[in-house]
């Protein structure tokens, strides 16, 4: 479909060009997906009311609200007891060997770290310990608005 559509794009290109032209239009439907994937997930699960979403029974929501609460009181208690005197570092720092874009940060270990200690870090510390963090580990132009400012 892609190859038919852009024909004429891909007959003036050199093979190396077409790979990266390849490449490029592969990701950003892999960027589309995921965040149409990422919208329809959040419009579904986003609800506070106390009736489920259409389709999920109430005894499902009931649980995925109870394991919701769970997990925000694990991070908070996680962010007092380990995180708020010893923050992680930024990826960028903990991983340099992988980009900001990399599938890593999407997948296994490193979506662990992410999501475990650096985004309840974040979340929970104060503007005094925000602030003190982003001095100390600025952010390299690789992972520019990674801090979300």
């Amino acid at each position: 479909l892609l190859r038919s559509r852009y024909a004429p794009i891909f007959a003036q290109q050199s093979a190396q060009s077409k790979l990266r032209l390849s490449a490029a239009l592969v990701y950003s439907m892999k960027i589309i997906i995921v965040c149409l994937s990422l919208f329809f997930a959040e419009v579904a699960m986003s609800s506070s009311s106390s009736e489920p979403p259409v389709g999920m029974s109430k005894e499902i929501w009931e649980k995925h609200l109870e394991r919701q609460a769970k997990a925000e009181k694990d991070r908070r208690d996680k962010f007092q007891k380990v995180l708020k005197d010893n923050p992680p570092e930024p990826p960028w720092i903990k991983y340099p060997e992988y980009s900001s874009n990399d599938i890593f940060w999407r997948m296994g270990e490193g979506e662990t770290y992410l999501m475990e200690y650096v985004w309840p870090y974040l979340r929970y510390a104060s503007e005094v310990e925000l602030k003190s963090y982003k001095e100390k580990y600025p952010e390299p132009n690789s992972w520019s608005g990674w801090y979300g400012e």
